[in-house]
């Protein structure tokens, strides 16, 4: 039995003196464009969630969850390092094969590393919850660390211990299906937030997807480390480039043309083709991964001849009264 979670609406749960209710001069901005706002929801969903956590008096779990990009791993960070200043304990776990760290014991956000404790599980955390007694527990790329059910187990444990949790993780796979994981989460959620990227091709406008390439090398052939794509290798070397070359038309920014990402010999660059829907739905190498809108996203999609994956943009994927509507606090 959960005898700490909540589905009630935010407001419902807090008294208004702990809640933001509206963005205050430390986030009042100039929106040029996405990536400022961006910026100012992670800073809001940070300084709310802080605030929640030093008054609260029981144990909470939040939850933040959008595509690639969007300062989840950033969040964790930012929010645990003012908590520490409250004198609030903390630990930060990752996912010990997530290696885009330059060490295993660090997790990568955009404002450069943090310190995290690798774990291959959720089960692997339990242990350190009792040297943490009370504070945070915080869990980045949630969605790969357990089952729905693993995870949940988890944070009625920390919470039994008197242990909030803050749950980090991508919203949905790259073909835009919602994970599991982040929807069952969002059931026993007190606050959500959905912290979204710029499409890396217009600042201006949000990333509602994260396109997954696949590389293909300047004489057509596929790289990949594992066998990650089934689209692909029926066709011939100059298929594959015809595809690049219909690709390069609509990617003026060179978005999609990369370093090579994993590492294979006497390959400088690569050109991202889109993976096709039925592919596996991540694979190793983290410049394989693109924020866009959906316009480019299906724009990208039929260009190289594929039908986009039918979903809805991630603002509009889940609904549940715990996440927080950035209208009603003026950062839309």
């Amino acid at each position: 039995m959960l005898v700490y979670f909540y589905s009630a609406k935010i407001s419902e749960v807090f008294p208004r003196k702990h809640m933001l209710e509206n963005p205050t001069s430390t986030h009042e901005t100039a929106h040029k464009d996405f990536k400022n706002l961006c910026e100012a929801r992670i800073q809001f969903a940070v300084d709310e969630s802080s605030n929640l956590l030093e008054n609260t008096e029981r144990p909470l779990l939040i939850v933040a969850y959008g595509p690639m990009a969007g300062g989840k791993s950033t969040f964790l960070k930012d929010i645990t390092q003012q908590l520490q200043k409250k004198e609030l304990a903390s630990i930060i776990f990752k996912l010990s094969a997530d290696s885009r760290g330059d060490e295993i014991q660090q997790a990568w956000t955009r404002n450069g590393p943090m310190k995290a404790t690798p774990i291959e599980t959720i089960q692997d955390a339990y242990e350190y919850l009792e040297e943490l007694e009370t504070g945070i527990a915080a869990l980045d790329e949630v969605s790969f660390l357990g089952s729905s059910e693993e995870l949940i187990a988890f944070v009625q444990y920390a919470h039994e211990q008197g242990i909030s949790v803050i749950a980090s993780g991508l919203g949905a796979w790259f073909n835009g299906e919602p994970l599991q994981q982040i929807h069952d989460l969002l059931d026993h959620a007190d606050v959500a937030y959905c912290l979204q990227s710029y499409d890396s091709f217009n600042p201006q406008i949000p990333a509602d997807f994260t396109l997954r390439g696949v590389g293909i090398a300047p004489d057509g052939k596929i790289l990949h480390s594992n066998d990650c794509t089934n689209y692909y290798p029926d066709m011939t070397d100059q298929e594959r480039l015809n595809i690049v070359q219909r690709l390069k038309q609509i990617d003026e920014q060179t978005i999609l043309d990369i370093c090579n990402p994993d590492g294979f010999p006497g390959i400088e660059r690569c050109f991202l083709v889109p993976s096709h829907p039925a592919d596996s739905k991540f694979a190793i190498g983290a410049d394989r991964y693109v924020p866009v809108s959906q316009k480019k996203f299906n724009l990208i999609y039929q260009t190289a001849g594929l039908n986009p994956p039918n979903q809805p943009p991630i603002s509009d994927l889940y609904n549940h009264p715990a996440i927080r509507n950035w209208e009603e606090v003026g950062l839309s």
